[in-house]
C-alpha cells in the first residue's frame, strides 16, 4: 500500500517523526514486534521513518511493516507524508513476512527516499 497524507500548520518533517516514535516508544511497551530505524537528509529536509509493529493478540496476528518519508512543504508550512506499508495476516505469513523483511527493507527505504514525490499544494 502507498500512502499520501498532509499536515498543515507549523509542523517540521523532525516534529512528524518524533510523534511517530514517541507512539512507537509507547506502543513498545505492550508490543515486542515494535523496531524502528529513522535516516535524516540535512539537504532537503526529509526524513525517513522505517519501522515495524503488530498485533500479537488479533485473530489472525497481523504484522505491519511501514515506511514513512516525511517532507516539507513547498509553502513552508506544514509536512507531506509519502509511505509505504507491507501487511502479513496469520502467525506464518507474520513469521515468513518478518524473516524476509531485511531482504525487501533497504531497497523499498531506498526508493522511497530517493523518488519524486508528487507536490501538494495547500490553499490559504
Amino acid at each position: 500500500m502507498f500512502l499520501v497524507e498532509a499536515v498543515t500548520g507549523s509542523i517540521t518533517p523532525a516534529q512528524s517523526a518524533s510523534a511517530q516514535i514517541d507512539f512507537l516508544k509507547q506502543r513498545k511497551t505492550t508490543d515486542p514486534v515494535v523496531n524502528y530505524a529513522i535516516l535524516h537528509n540535512e539537504k532537503t529536509g526529509n526524513i525517513v521513518l522505517d519501522f515495524v509493529l503488530s498485533d500479537l493478540q488479533a485473530d489472525p496476528v497481523v504484522v505491519k511493516w511501514n515506511a514513512y518519508r516525511y517532507v516539507p512543504l513547498k509553502s513552508g508550512k506544514g509536512v507531506a507524508l509519502y509511505g509505504i506499508s507491507r501487511r502479513a495476516y496469520g502467525e506464518a505469513d507474520a513469521k515468513a513476512m518478518l524473516q524476509n523483511l531485511t531482504k525487501i527493507r533497504d531497497a523499498d527505504v531506498d526508493a522511497l527516499a530517493v523518488m519524486d514525490v508528487p507536490p501538494i499544494s495547500v490553499k490559504d
